[in-house]
């Protein structure tokens, strides 16, 4: 459950018009304060990012035991998918989704820009590192991911694998099958994003 304590706090006070602030802008209510939001309706639609529909089943059936008076509706797509869909929905001023979760990052930083995203500082805002939140509270991140070259190395049967992003276009290192594309695309990820 404390895994989903942020998430839950910015689905359950984002959508109440009414948000309580201290003076740093961080949100002062608690999330057990969502009255607000129940009174307004009590709908919230999240876009998430996934691989299945039913990938953020525990997220959903989560919240809505949480705050059973709340209409919650978890749409989840892929990232890429979503993020066009919400573009899209800018442009011709039909915006579904209260919340949205991508992995898309850029998309964050891009709407943030266009001032199309809604500030929310939520509490201890401040203490989330400034490389994982826009400084005025447009966004922030929840949940962290990483890429690694992970392998059961017992079960290699003395195949050489790829150890490092350069072994990826190292030609003396043979390919035995591993998609190497997909390797390579996270090491050109990683160079486009830690070279700036």
């Amino acid at each position: 459950m404390e895994f989903f304590a942020s998430i839950f706090a910015v689905l359950a006070l984002l959508s109440s018009g009414t948000v309580a602030k201290s003076n740093s802008g961080e949100e002062t209510n608690t999330i057990d304060q969502h009255a607000d939001a129940v009174t307004e309706g009590g709908n919230i639609v999240l876009y998430h990012g996934g691989d299945t529909p039913t990938s953020q089943n525990t997220l959903h059936d989560t919240f809505v035991k949480r705050f059973p008076k709340m209409n919650f509706t978890a749409v989840v797509d892929y990232s890429k998918y979503h993020n066009v869909r919400i573009d899209n929905q800018l442009e011709t001023d039909t915006l579904v989704p209260d919340v949205v979760a991508l992995q898309t990052l850029q998309d964050f930083t891009r709407w943030a820009k266009t001032g199309v995203l809604l500030p929310y500082k939520p509490a201890n805002f401040s203490k989330i590192h400034s490389s994982l939140r826009d400084k005025n509270g447009a966004w922030l991140g929840y949940s962290i991911y990483q890429f690694s070259f992970a392998y059961n190395t017992t079960a290699l049967d003395g195949l050489e694998l790829p150890a490092t992003p350069a072994d990826l276009v190292d030609p003396r290192v043979p390919d035995n099958g591993i998609n190497r594309m997909a390797f390579l695309k996270m090491s050109i990820h990683y160079a486009l994003t830690h070279t700036r």
